[in-house]
């Protein structure tokens, strides 16, 4: 078969959104290495996000560097992503919209195809009529699950054999490439090395103990995970207006002991603190209801981690009441006694 154009591959995650952690791997993190390894093939428009604010935000940005590419109904667009489950699932699926007999072949090639190369269920073509980027982009949109983030066998065999992974994709859609350069494994949320604590004191201008979530108090940019010294290129990770927050999973040291802070997305930013403050989270009520905010909805989760099993969900503008609240994960959890499984669940204010 002749190969199929492809309009345009992103990593569905990016900026503040990490999207999936477990351990030291990050979704985002993999999912742009898969995306370049693809557009090395493919070619097409690489419409990844690096600086959005927040998931919405990213979704929307997203949404929008596809529109202004693909403006046909027939132009392929693909999202890379890894799914998450608490450790329960595992496999490839790709999502395709509902009803569209062409997408659901491509989708249904593509999953069998990573499958077989990762050694992983194939869970097949997955048919969608409420995805975001689905419903707000022109053309046709696969978005690929490529395996469990949190299932060690599947992500292992992925970083494993990406490369054999990436090709046996492609191939589904028409396309004969070599294998692309060795996948290094990602280390995003890598703790500092037992030598690589401050030489002297730091802490009255810059954080020294990780401050978990902080809000830019002066524009910045976000630097490569090993530019500790800052003296590569100091947008790497995007450019972000003072007002801007991110989740903070740890510090790194220069060598002459400054901090740096780590980033969910696995980047480094300024510690100082004339341009970062520490957010402290407001406890939140105890009881009372909860209208759900976010455009893609939230889901209900059986404890209060993002890496829970999903036992339901509520679209935009629901509204649900609950008993109690938690913080874990970066986030405030609301939770209640469900009413059909009379189990406790919690859902991520978002």
């Amino acid at each position: 078969m002749s190969a199929v154009k492809i309009t345009s591959s992103h990593a569905g995650h990016g900026g503040t959104d990490p999207g999936a952690v477990w351990g030291k791997y990050g979704e985002h993190i993999i999912a742009s290495q898969i995306n370049k390894k693809w557009l090395s093939i493919t070619g097409g428009v690489d419409c990844s996000v690096e600086n959005s604010t927040s998931i919405n935000d990213n979704l929307a940005k997203i949404s929008a560097k596809v529109n202004a590419v693909s403006k046909s109904g027939s132009n392929i667009n693909i999202s890379h992503h890894l799914n998450a489950s608490g450790g329960v699932g595992t496999g490839t699926e790709v999502w395709y919209w509902e009803g569209d007999a062409v997408s659901k072949a491509y989708a249904a090639a593509i999953s069998k195809a990573i499958a077989n190369a990762l050694g992983i269920p194939d869970r097949g073509a997955k048919a969608t009529n409420n995805f975001y980027v689905h419903r707000n982009t022109t053309g046709r949109m696969l978005l690929i699950e490529w395996c469990f983030i949190d299932r060690k066998g599947d992500v292992e065999s992925l970083l494993k054999n990406m490369d054999k992974a990436v090709v046996a994709a492609t191939a589904a859609l028409g396309y004969n490439a070599k294998a692309p350069a060795p996948t290094k494994e990602p280390t995003p949320v890598k703790k500092p090395e037992a030598n690589s604590t401050p030489a002297k004191d730091f802490s009255k201008q810059y954080f020294t103990v990780n401050p978990k979530k902080v809000r830019l108090k002066t524009a910045q940019g976000l630097r490569k995970l090993t530019d500790v010294e800052f003296t590569g290129n100091s947008t790497y990770g995007g450019s972000y207006k003072a007002g801007t927050v991110f989740a903070i999973t740890g510090l790194k040291y220069t060598k002459a002991g400054c901090p740096r802070l780590i980033t969910q997305s696995g980047h480094l930013l300024t510690a100082n603190k004339a341009d970062v403050e520490e957010i402290t989270v407001a406890p939140a009520k105890k009881t009372g209801s909860y209208k759900i905010k976010s455009a893609i909805g939230a889901n209900i989760r059986s404890a209060a981690s993002k890496n829970a099993p999903i036992v339901g969900s509520y679209p935009q503008g629901a509204t649900f009441n609950y008993d109690q609240t938690v913080v874990a994960d970066g986030y405030t959890w609301y939770s209640y006694i469900g009413s059909q499984s009379k189990k406790r669940v919690y859902v991520a204010a978002v």
